[in-house]
């Protein structure tokens, strides 16, 4: 009797192949990624592009800009 609880995962309510998951993460990303920014602007009011903003603007990315905290 072999033991293939090592070879499997959970995904939701369900039980997959290890190997399987990564492509099934995958499909649900690729489902959301284009309402993505839709379903923020509606859970955030808006607020996440500040956010996102305030988060690009102190990493440093664009030269010039400084952060004041």
């Amino acid at each position: 009797m072999t033991d293939t609880t090592q070879d499997t995962t959970h995904f939701g309510y369900r039980t997959v192949a290890k190997e399987e998951k990564a492509d099934l993460v995958a499909e649900v990303f690729h489902s959301v990624a284009a309402k993505y920014d839709i379903m923020n602007d509606m859970m955030s009011m808006g607020i996440h592009r500040v956010w996102k903003r305030f988060t690009i603007d102190c990493s440093g990315v664009r030269r010039g800009i400084v952060c004041w905290i």
